[in-house]
């Protein structure tokens, strides 16, 4: 397998008939076969060649990897190492979160400086990381800071009033526009969370072979992302207290998600017995799963699934969300392309509308 264009794409076709969005199809063109790559190396080999086969969230895919070897292996790093894992991901997920805020509202603020302070900050818990060192705290305050810093021009919009699409600034009419293009579009129900691993995720993923594909549990899908992660936030409960719109919650949801720092469980995953486990990292989009089996050091099976399966799943919650809403034409494309945004893909998506 060659590894150009092995992130593939995300394609999203809805039929619009009668007034409602009467059918929708969701195809993946993400290689399923990538786990296969890796049998037969080793944990040094398989580490050396993750950057290249998921250049997005490389941190996070990393991560989980390392944690699987090391709980197939019946090892454990130490609290210390495991605390700057947990923050290296957590710079990669702030980062991932900002720069879909920037592409969705036009807040100024640049990507390029974005960039700038992931790699800044990320070379700094490497650097521990390899030296078997902890992070001085200055060198955590100035990670902290700098992020604080960055997303002045955001927050500054979002706390400014109680009611943001108020605000006069690129946020709020953005926010505005929203409210009153979406007033009387009615969402469909949201699959129920993906937060963590748990015993029926473990069983499904074992019994199911096609799991990578489209994983579901007990037949159900869930949803990862920033979603189930803030929905329950005291900011999001407050509007959603006020009545405010479900699809504006979710706007204000990734929001929040990009001002405040990513928080979540400290779960890393699961080891079944010797040679066998799953490495998990919390990844800006949900939660990462990575599954080994390994015999005398060397992989017999590999399989990633990452949020984007559970979200963009066939029957996962794009099509929960979007499947019957009554929408005038016009407005088609601008409600499934503010869907796909809010759920974020790890890849490129592409929407096509039929009107039947």
């Amino acid at each position: 397998m060659s590894l150009v264009n092995l992130a593939g794409a995300i394609h999203i076709d809805v039929t619009h008939q009668a007034g409602k969005i009467s059918a929708i199809g969701i195809r993946s063109s993400r290689p399923q076969q990538i786990g296969k790559m890796l049998i037969g190396r080793s944990a040094g080999e398989v580490a050396a060649v993750l950057p290249a086969l998921f250049s997005l969230c490389s941190d996070a895919h990393r991560v989980a990897s390392i944690r699987a070897f090391e709980l197939a292996q019946v090892a454990s790093a130490d609290h210390q190492t495991e605390a700057l894992r947990t923050l290296l991901v957590d710079i990669e997920a702030a980062r991932e979160r900002l720069l879909r805020v920037i592409s969705l509202t036009g807040v100024g603020i640049s990507p390029a400086e974005v960039m700038r302070w992931q790699q800044t900050a990320r070379q700094h818990v490497w650097h521990a990381i390899e030296h078997g060192k902890a992070l001085t705290s200055e060198q955590k305050e100035q990670i902290f800071n700098d992020y604080t810093d960055l997303v002045i021009p955001l927050s500054l919009e979002i706390k400014s009033c109680q009611c943001p699409w108020e605000s006069s600034g690129v946020v709020g009419k953005f926010i505005a526009t929203t409210v009153k293009q979406f007033a009387e579009v009615t969402l469909g129900d949201a699959p129920h969370p993906l937060l963590q691993l748990d015993d029926e995720l473990l069983n499904s993923l074992l019994i199911n072979d096609n799991f990578t594909l489209a994983p579901e549990i007990a037949h159900q899908c869930r949803e990862a992302g920033v979603w189930p992660q803030m929905c329950n936030s005291s900011s999001v409960a407050a509007l959603q207290a006020q009545g405010v719109h479900p699809l504006v919650l979710r706007v204000m949801a990734l929001l929040h998600a990009a001002i405040d720092w990513p928080t979540h469980n400290n779960q890393i995953g699961h080891q079944f017995v010797e040679g066998a486990a799953i490495g998990l990292a919390h990844a800006s989009r949900g939660l990462l799963l990575h599954h080994l089996v390994q015999d005398e050091g060397q992989v017999v099976q590999y399989r990633v699934v990452s949020p984007t399966e559970w979200n963009f799943h066939p029957h996962g919650v794009v099509s929960q969300l979007l499947s019957g809403v009554v929408v005038a034409a016009d407005k088609v494309q601008a409600l499934v392309e503010l869907v796909v945004a809010c759920v974020d893909p790890c890849v490129h998506s592409e929407i096509e509308i039929n009107y039947a």
